[in-house]
């Protein structure tokens, strides 16, 4: 059976996923305000997990699945800063 700290981490983990999703919206809408805020959130959960003992913290899978996440993000990024 998972333990607290097991469910702390799986449910931060799953909160930055849906952050990093939200961040894809509105990095497409160029809203840049809303985009920091979550921004922010999200380093806020970092620091919540980083507040958990360490073999809590990681998910292998979940870190996967944001790394390509975030890479989607950097390169949407890009393509809108591209100039026409």
């Amino acid at each position: 059976m998972p333990d607290k700290a097991y469910e702390a981490a799986q449910s931060l983990w799953e909160k930055y996923r849906v952050l990093t999703h939200e961040l894809m919206k509105f990095i497409d809408e160029e809203e840049i305000d809303t985009f920091i805020d979550l921004v922010d959130q999200r380093e806020r959960i970092v620091d919540m997990l980083k507040e958990l003992p360490a073999d809590r913290r990681q998910s292998q899978s979940a870190l996967l699945t944001l790394r390509l996440a975030n890479l989607s993000l950097i390169n949407r990024r890009r393509i809108l800063d591209k100039p026409s």
